[in-house]
């Protein structure tokens, strides 16, 4: 359980894990520049750090009160092997997050 306005993940941090919202709303600020995005249940947050390698991308904040449920990379591995659902939705939210805003 997260607190409204406690930073989640921030950007040019080491990915470890990432998160799914169960509950509560997050805000999501690119290092791009672009329009921050508001995301909620059901979403993945960080899962990007996990499959490049590279430093986190954007900061997340917590909009309301959240409930995350933390995957660390050997568990997010292990999902997207097991789970053909997880897999195809984690990888539609990277490549949609990787592609150029206009």
């Amino acid at each position: 359980q997260l607190e409204a306005g406690h930073e989640l993940v921030h950007i040019g941090d080491v990915g470890r894990e990432c998160l799914v919202i169960l509950d509560g709303t997050v805000l999501v600020d690119r290092e791009d520049g672009g329009t921050p995005i508001e995301v909620g249940p059901g979403e993945i947050i960080g899962e990007l750090a996990l499959i490049t390698g590279a430093e986190r991308n954007a900061t997340v904040t917590a909009q309301t009160e959240v409930t995350a449920l933390a995957l660390h990379r050997a568990e997010f591995n292990a999902a997207l092997t097991d789970c053909p659902h997880f897999a195809k939705h984690a990888l539609l939210r990277a490549v949609e997050r990787l592609a150029p805003t206009g």
